[in-house]
């Protein structure tokens, strides 16, 4: 048995190719209207961002209040039937769905866009973080 799992943990192990990460190096326009114009795709970019969190925000706190209802109405069922109440309070199960990373991304990518379009650059740095070739 013992060996199956070491075979199992092996092949996991081997079975991930490498994990890269891109970091970008914002080079500003040559000019001044070209750099005032790239102020405002930060400030976009920022506008963008803010709202993303807020949608987070507002999804956490529906994920909670629905949590909070299916557990009172667990609650009602249990006890009017008489049954005892089993489950706990309710935890932060349905958070996850509330991630807002291709928000985030969108906005990055009008960014970078917005930002070009200005007369700035974005240089790309791609490199390996996890199991790279030595």
């Amino acid at each position: 048995m013992k060996s199956i799992k070491h075979l199992v943990i092996l092949f996991f192990i081997t079975a991930c190719g490498p994990v890269y990460q891109t970091d970008y190096q914002i080079v500003p326009p040559q000019d001044n209207m070209g750099r005032m114009c790239a102020n405002n795709c930060l400030l976009s970019m920022q506008n963008c961002q803010q709202t993303c969190r807020i949608e987070e925000s507002h999804c956490t706190e529906r994920a909670r209040l629905m949590e909070r209802n299916e557990y009172l109405e667990y609650v009602t069922v249990q006890t009017a039937s008489g049954k005892p109440v089993k489950r706990n309070a309710p935890t932060a199960r349905r958070y996850y769905d509330c991630s807002q990373d291709a928000c985030y991304g969108s906005c990055t990518n009008s960014y970078h866009i917005c930002h070009t379009n200005c007369g700035g650059q974005i240089v790309p740095h791609t490199y390996c973080t996890a199991f790279c070739e030595q």
